[in-house]
Protein backbone atom coordinates (compact mmCIF):
# COMPACT_ATOMS: atom_id res chain seq x y z
CA UNK A 1 0.00 0.00 0.00
CA UNK A 2 1.50 3.37 -0.76
CA UNK A 3 0.92 6.52 1.22
CA UNK A 4 -1.14 9.25 -0.34
CA UNK A 5 0.56 12.68 0.98
CA UNK A 6 -1.43 15.58 1.33
CA UNK A 7 1.01 18.10 1.31
CA UNK A 8 0.75 22.20 -0.26
CA UNK A 9 -3.24 21.39 -0.07
CA UNK A 10 -4.73 24.68 1.50
CA UNK A 11 -7.36 22.02 2.86
CA UNK A 12 -7.00 19.68 5.65
CA UNK A 13 -7.11 15.61 4.36
CA UNK A 14 -10.45 14.77 6.02
CA UNK A 15 -12.09 17.87 3.50
CA UNK A 16 -10.59 16.13 0.49
CA UNK A 17 -11.31 12.57 1.36
CA UNK A 18 -14.69 13.71 2.22
CA UNK A 19 -15.30 15.52 -1.38
CA UNK A 20 -13.85 12.50 -2.76
CA UNK A 21 -15.97 10.00 -1.19
CA UNK A 22 -19.25 11.98 -1.52
CA UNK A 23 -18.89 12.23 -5.39
CA UNK A 24 -17.75 8.45 -5.73
CA UNK A 25 -20.34 6.46 -3.38
CA UNK A 26 -23.42 8.71 -4.37
CA UNK A 27 -24.88 9.65 -7.70
CA UNK A 28 -23.96 13.07 -7.61
CA UNK A 29 -22.25 15.99 -9.34
CA UNK A 30 -19.23 18.57 -8.65
CA UNK A 31 -21.78 21.19 -8.52
CA UNK A 32 -23.94 18.76 -6.01
CA UNK A 33 -20.89 18.03 -4.20
CA UNK A 34 -19.44 21.59 -3.91
CA UNK A 35 -22.99 22.33 -2.47
CA UNK A 36 -22.83 19.88 -0.21
CA UNK A 37 -19.89 20.93 1.36
CA UNK A 38 -20.95 24.95 1.14
CA UNK A 39 -23.97 23.86 3.58
CA UNK A 40 -21.20 22.88 6.26
CA UNK A 41 -19.52 26.14 5.65
CA UNK A 42 -16.61 24.90 3.65
CA UNK A 43 -16.08 26.67 0.65
CA UNK A 44 -14.69 25.48 -2.26
CA UNK A 45 -15.00 25.67 -6.03
CA UNK A 46 -16.41 22.41 -8.30
CA UNK A 47 -13.13 22.42 -10.02
CA UNK A 48 -10.78 22.19 -7.33
CA UNK A 49 -13.08 19.12 -6.54
CA UNK A 50 -12.32 17.78 -9.59
CA UNK A 51 -8.64 18.12 -9.47
CA UNK A 52 -9.03 16.11 -5.90
CA UNK A 53 -11.06 13.28 -7.35
CA UNK A 54 -8.72 12.96 -10.22
CA UNK A 55 -5.67 13.47 -7.81
CA UNK A 56 -6.66 11.25 -4.73
CA UNK A 57 -9.42 9.48 -6.10
CA UNK A 58 -7.12 7.31 -7.89
CA UNK A 59 -4.55 6.78 -5.90
CA UNK A 60 -7.43 5.72 -2.85
CA UNK A 61 -9.02 3.33 -5.03
CA UNK A 62 -5.23 1.77 -5.94
CA UNK A 63 -4.81 0.83 -2.37
CA UNK A 64 -8.12 -0.03 -2.13
CA UNK A 65 -7.42 -2.91 -5.41
CA UNK A 66 -4.60 -4.28 -3.13
CA UNK A 67 -5.91 -5.36 -0.01
CA UNK A 68 -8.73 -6.55 -1.32
CA UNK A 69 -9.51 -10.66 -1.12
CA UNK A 70 -9.15 -12.75 -4.25
CA UNK A 71 -12.47 -12.93 -6.23
CA UNK A 72 -14.30 -15.26 -6.86
CA UNK A 73 -13.52 -18.21 -9.61
CA UNK A 74 -16.67 -17.93 -11.77
CA UNK A 75 -15.92 -14.59 -14.30
CA UNK A 76 -18.64 -13.11 -16.30
CA UNK A 77 -17.98 -10.65 -19.46
CA UNK A 78 -20.35 -8.70 -21.01
CA UNK A 79 -19.66 -5.48 -23.05
CA UNK A 80 -22.51 -2.14 -23.47
CA UNK A 81 -22.60 0.48 -25.94
CA UNK A 82 -21.60 4.55 -24.79
CA UNK A 83 -21.28 6.92 -26.85
CA UNK A 84 -18.44 9.92 -26.39
CA UNK A 85 -18.80 13.13 -28.64
CA UNK A 86 -20.62 11.28 -31.07
CA UNK A 87 -18.79 8.19 -31.69
CA UNK A 88 -19.67 4.88 -30.91
CA UNK A 89 -17.43 2.94 -28.37
CA UNK A 90 -17.71 -0.12 -25.60
CA UNK A 91 -17.53 -0.33 -22.37
CA UNK A 92 -16.18 -3.94 -21.56
CA UNK A 93 -17.13 -4.83 -18.02
CA UNK A 94 -15.98 -8.28 -15.59
CA UNK A 95 -17.70 -9.37 -12.27
CA UNK A 96 -17.58 -12.05 -10.22
CA UNK A 97 -19.71 -14.51 -9.36
CA UNK A 98 -20.85 -12.20 -6.34
CA UNK A 99 -21.04 -9.55 -8.02
CA UNK A 100 -17.85 -7.39 -7.75
CA UNK A 101 -16.33 -5.68 -10.47
CA UNK A 102 -13.58 -6.69 -11.42
CA UNK A 103 -12.60 -4.54 -14.34
CA UNK A 104 -14.04 -2.07 -16.97
CA UNK A 105 -12.22 -1.21 -19.87
CA UNK A 106 -13.52 1.53 -22.65
CA UNK A 107 -12.59 0.61 -26.45
CA UNK A 108 -13.41 1.48 -29.58
CA UNK A 109 -13.96 -1.67 -30.89
CA UNK A 110 -15.91 -4.87 -30.52
CA UNK A 111 -13.78 -7.64 -32.05
CA UNK A 112 -10.93 -9.93 -30.59
CA UNK A 113 -8.23 -7.67 -29.82
CA UNK A 114 -10.36 -5.83 -27.58
CA UNK A 115 -11.71 -9.26 -25.67
CA UNK A 116 -7.91 -10.09 -25.66
CA UNK A 117 -6.91 -7.04 -23.86
CA UNK A 118 -9.54 -7.58 -21.43
CA UNK A 119 -8.61 -11.30 -20.79
CA UNK A 120 -5.04 -10.41 -20.55
CA UNK A 121 -5.64 -7.73 -18.22
CA UNK A 122 -7.68 -9.87 -16.13
CA UNK A 123 -5.31 -12.24 -15.83
CA UNK A 124 -2.08 -9.75 -15.07
CA UNK A 125 -4.66 -8.19 -12.04
CA UNK A 126 -6.24 -10.90 -10.74
CA UNK A 127 -2.72 -13.31 -10.79
CA UNK A 128 -4.81 -16.58 -10.88
CA UNK A 129 -6.69 -18.40 -13.80
CA UNK A 130 -10.54 -18.94 -13.46
CA UNK A 131 -12.62 -21.79 -13.26
CA UNK A 132 -15.38 -20.99 -15.27
CA UNK A 133 -15.55 -17.76 -17.80
CA UNK A 134 -19.33 -17.41 -18.53
CA UNK A 135 -19.91 -14.60 -21.84
CA UNK A 136 -22.99 -13.97 -24.17
CA UNK A 137 -22.71 -15.43 -27.84
CA UNK A 138 -20.28 -12.54 -28.84
CA UNK A 139 -17.92 -14.75 -31.05
CA UNK A 140 -14.90 -12.49 -30.10
CA UNK A 141 -15.00 -14.13 -26.54
CA UNK A 142 -13.95 -18.16 -28.17
CA UNK A 143 -11.79 -16.79 -29.90
CA UNK A 144 -9.96 -14.91 -27.63
CA UNK A 145 -9.88 -17.60 -25.33
CA UNK A 146 -8.54 -19.84 -27.91
CA UNK A 147 -5.60 -17.76 -28.42
CA UNK A 148 -4.68 -17.48 -24.25
CA UNK A 149 -5.48 -21.71 -24.31
CA UNK A 150 -8.40 -20.96 -22.09
CA UNK A 151 -11.44 -21.87 -24.39
CA UNK A 152 -12.05 -25.27 -22.16
CA UNK A 153 -12.95 -23.01 -19.63
CA UNK A 154 -15.65 -21.01 -20.90
CA UNK A 155 -18.94 -21.28 -20.83
CA UNK A 156 -21.62 -19.29 -23.41
CA UNK A 157 -24.91 -18.78 -22.57
CA UNK A 158 -27.75 -16.59 -22.79
CA UNK A 159 -29.07 -13.13 -21.15
CA UNK A 160 -30.17 -15.32 -18.05
CA UNK A 161 -26.96 -17.16 -17.61
CA UNK A 162 -24.88 -13.87 -17.81
CA UNK A 163 -27.58 -11.85 -15.92
CA UNK A 164 -25.00 -11.41 -12.99
CA UNK A 165 -22.38 -8.83 -15.76
CA UNK A 166 -25.81 -7.58 -17.44
CA UNK A 167 -26.89 -6.03 -14.42
CA UNK A 168 -23.88 -4.49 -13.28
CA UNK A 169 -23.68 -1.95 -15.74
CA UNK A 170 -26.66 0.29 -14.16
CA UNK A 171 -24.55 1.99 -11.29
CA UNK A 172 -21.93 3.53 -14.33
CA UNK A 173 -25.34 4.30 -16.22
CA UNK A 174 -26.56 6.35 -13.78
CA UNK A 175 -23.66 8.07 -12.97
CA UNK A 176 -23.32 8.87 -17.21
CA UNK A 177 -26.76 10.37 -17.21
CA UNK A 178 -25.58 12.62 -14.43
CA UNK A 179 -22.62 13.65 -15.69
CA UNK A 180 -24.68 14.13 -19.53
CA UNK A 181 -22.27 11.42 -21.23
CA UNK A 182 -18.45 10.88 -20.63
CA UNK A 183 -16.06 13.64 -22.47
CA UNK A 184 -13.46 11.26 -23.90
CA UNK A 185 -12.03 8.17 -24.23
CA UNK A 186 -9.70 8.84 -21.06
CA UNK A 187 -11.68 10.28 -19.00
CA UNK A 188 -14.27 7.11 -19.15
CA UNK A 189 -11.40 5.06 -18.79
CA UNK A 190 -10.47 7.09 -15.04
CA UNK A 191 -13.78 7.36 -13.42
CA UNK A 192 -15.04 3.91 -14.25
CA UNK A 193 -11.85 2.46 -12.75
CA UNK A 194 -11.84 4.26 -9.83
CA UNK A 195 -15.69 4.43 -9.19
CA UNK A 196 -15.57 0.58 -9.57
CA UNK A 197 -13.17 -0.01 -6.53
CA UNK A 198 -14.89 2.28 -4.55
CA UNK A 199 -18.33 0.57 -5.33
CA UNK A 200 -17.13 -2.87 -4.58
CA UNK A 201 -16.65 -2.16 -0.68
CA UNK A 202 -19.89 -0.09 -0.11
CA UNK A 203 -21.72 -2.56 -2.20
CA UNK A 204 -23.22 -4.21 0.64
CA UNK A 205 -26.88 -5.94 -0.88
CA UNK A 206 -28.54 -4.89 1.84
CA UNK A 207 -31.63 -6.37 0.51
CA UNK A 208 -29.97 -9.88 1.37
CA UNK A 209 -29.33 -9.09 5.01
CA UNK A 210 -30.13 -8.13 8.23
CA UNK A 211 -30.00 -4.83 9.73
CA UNK A 212 -27.31 -6.11 12.08
CA UNK A 213 -25.28 -7.25 9.45
CA UNK A 214 -25.83 -4.28 6.94
CA UNK A 215 -24.56 -2.67 9.92
CA UNK A 216 -21.12 -4.24 10.36
CA UNK A 217 -20.58 -4.36 6.19
CA UNK A 218 -20.97 -0.54 6.59
CA UNK A 219 -18.80 -0.26 9.59
CA UNK A 220 -15.97 -2.45 7.81
CA UNK A 221 -15.95 -0.59 4.43
CA UNK A 222 -15.75 2.80 5.93
CA UNK A 223 -12.66 1.03 7.91
CA UNK A 224 -11.70 -0.35 4.15
CA UNK A 225 -11.90 3.44 2.86
CA UNK A 226 -10.12 4.76 6.00
CA UNK A 227 -7.07 2.13 5.77
CA UNK A 228 -3.96 4.12 4.97
CA UNK A 229 -5.08 7.00 7.28
CA UNK A 230 -5.00 3.93 9.65
CA UNK A 231 -1.53 2.67 8.73
CA UNK A 232 -0.21 6.94 9.12
CA UNK A 233 -1.95 7.10 12.66
CA UNK A 234 -0.48 3.84 13.84
CA UNK A 235 3.52 5.64 12.76
CA UNK A 236 2.56 8.70 14.66
CA UNK A 237 1.32 6.59 17.46
CA UNK A 238 4.38 4.29 17.55
CA UNK A 239 6.45 7.83 17.31
CA UNK A 240 4.74 9.46 20.03
CA UNK A 241 5.33 6.65 22.92
CA UNK A 242 8.97 6.06 22.16
CA UNK A 243 8.77 10.40 23.49
CA UNK A 244 11.05 11.56 20.74
CA UNK A 245 8.22 13.73 18.96
CA UNK A 246 4.59 15.36 19.87
CA UNK A 247 1.99 16.10 17.93
CA UNK A 248 2.81 20.05 16.89
CA UNK A 249 6.00 18.25 14.98
CA UNK A 250 4.13 15.61 13.25
CA UNK A 251 1.72 18.24 12.24
CA UNK A 252 4.49 20.85 11.21
CA UNK A 253 6.06 18.19 9.14
CA UNK A 254 3.34 16.94 7.32
CA UNK A 255 1.89 20.25 6.70
CA UNK A 256 -1.64 19.25 8.26
CA UNK A 257 -3.81 20.36 10.91
CA UNK A 258 -3.17 19.21 14.63
CA UNK A 259 -6.81 18.17 15.27
CA UNK A 260 -6.60 15.58 12.49
CA UNK A 261 -3.02 14.31 14.01
CA UNK A 262 -4.88 14.05 17.28
CA UNK A 263 -8.19 12.22 15.80
CA UNK A 264 -5.85 9.49 13.89
CA UNK A 265 -3.51 9.20 17.61
CA UNK A 266 -6.10 8.61 19.10
CA UNK A 267 -8.00 6.39 16.98
CA UNK A 268 -4.94 3.97 17.91
CA UNK A 269 -4.78 4.90 21.52
CA UNK A 270 -8.75 3.66 21.90
CA UNK A 271 -8.74 0.74 19.34
CA UNK A 272 -5.18 -1.15 19.21
CA UNK A 273 -6.15 -4.41 18.30
CA UNK A 274 -8.91 -3.26 15.69
CA UNK A 275 -6.12 -1.11 13.65
CA UNK A 276 -3.80 -3.73 14.28
CA UNK A 277 -6.13 -6.60 12.94
CA UNK A 278 -6.78 -4.02 9.74
CA UNK A 279 -2.86 -3.71 9.33
CA UNK A 280 -2.20 -7.36 9.72
CA UNK A 281 -4.08 -7.49 6.63
CA UNK A 282 -7.08 -9.37 8.16
CA UNK A 283 -10.30 -9.09 5.51
CA UNK A 284 -12.49 -5.83 6.40
CA UNK A 285 -15.23 -7.93 6.95
CA UNK A 286 -13.90 -9.96 9.62
CA UNK A 287 -12.54 -6.74 11.39
CA UNK A 288 -16.40 -6.13 12.81
CA UNK A 289 -16.37 -9.41 14.21
CA UNK A 290 -13.54 -9.09 15.98
CA UNK A 291 -15.13 -8.50 20.14
CA UNK A 292 -15.44 -5.00 21.48
CA UNK A 293 -14.48 -6.82 25.49
CA UNK A 294 -11.61 -8.42 23.56
CA UNK A 295 -10.44 -5.32 22.12
CA UNK A 296 -11.38 -3.71 25.48
CA UNK A 297 -13.04 -0.46 24.21
CA UNK A 298 -14.31 2.34 25.98
CA UNK A 299 -16.71 3.58 22.55
CA UNK A 300 -18.05 1.51 20.06
CA UNK A 301 -15.99 1.37 16.72
CA UNK A 302 -18.57 3.28 14.83
CA UNK A 303 -18.12 6.41 17.22
CA UNK A 304 -14.28 6.03 16.50
CA UNK A 305 -14.64 6.00 12.68
CA UNK A 306 -16.98 9.38 13.49
CA UNK A 307 -13.06 10.79 15.00
CA UNK A 308 -12.30 11.49 11.69
CA UNK A 309 -15.42 13.93 10.78
CA UNK A 310 -16.47 11.66 7.92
Amino acid sequence: MRPISFKRHRFPPEVIRQAVWLYFRFTLSLRDVEELLAERGIDVTYETIRCWTMKFGTAIAANIRRIRPRADSVWHLDEMVVRIRGQRMYMWRAVDREGEVLDMLVQKRRNKAAALKLLRKLLKNQRYVPDAIVTDGLASYPAALKTLNCQQRHRPGRLRDNNRVENSHLPVRRRERKMQRFKSQGQAQRFVSTHSAIYNIFNIQRHLVSRKTMHRFRTAAMAEWLIDLLRKGRGWWQQLQTGTIDIATIARNEQVNDSWVSRLVRLNFLAPTIVEAILAGIQPASVSAISLRTANLPIDWNEQIALFGM
